[in-house]
């Protein structure tokens, strides 16, 4: 009887140190936040500039009626206001694109996808929104998809759509 009492007592401490252990990595891999609100450009590791809402609407803007489409969510439909990607990077430096392969739009949440350059240079073909309808886009935590988010115009589905942008690397 004495062994097995011990043996309980084993088992709750592996799952007491298991649970700690799956915390604890949980902690050190979560994404960074972003609470300044803002989509920082990079290059090859490099910060080159920050944006927030007014420093991107200062730029010109872009109305786009569209749908994103989803698998896993309901469909998303109105009108986006953002930037062209392209001139936001042009913003940055008219010659960010020479030489490089491509462009990757990371989120808070860790997704990425990258855009071949060539791509970048159809105009206003991929988009930084940071309003729908005339209202900004909410962060995360109010259960949005901002406060900046990529829409791609020709693209049939939203997987390239990337929520919770932050930051924009030039590779």
């Amino acid at each position: 009887m004495h062994t097995v009492n011990l043996k309980g007592k084993y088992i709750v401490l592996a799952v007491v140190v298991l649970v700690l252990l799956v915390g604890v990595l949980a902690w050190f891999n979560k994404p960074a936040a972003n609470l300044a609100n803002t989509v920082t450009v990079k290059q090859n590791g490099m910060e080159l500039q920050v944006f927030d809402v007014a420093a991107l609407q200062a730029l010109p803007a872009v109305d786009a009626e569209a749908t994103i489409t989803s698998s896993k969510e309901a469909d998303e439909s109105g009108t986006f206001a953002g930037v062209s990607l392209q001139v936001l990077l042009n913003a940055v430096n008219p010659t960010r694109l020479s030489g490089h392969d491509e462009v990757i739009a990371k989120a808070a949440d860790g997704y990425a996808i990258a855009f071949p350059a060539e791509e970048l240079l159809q105009g206003e073909n991929i988009l930084v929104v940071y309003a729908k309808n005339g209202a900004p886009l909410a962060g995360a935590e109010a259960g949005g998809v901002g406060p900046f988010r990529i829409l791609v115009l020709d693209d049939a589905f939203g997987n390239r759509c990337v929520k919770y942008l932050n930051e924009i690397e030039v590779k």
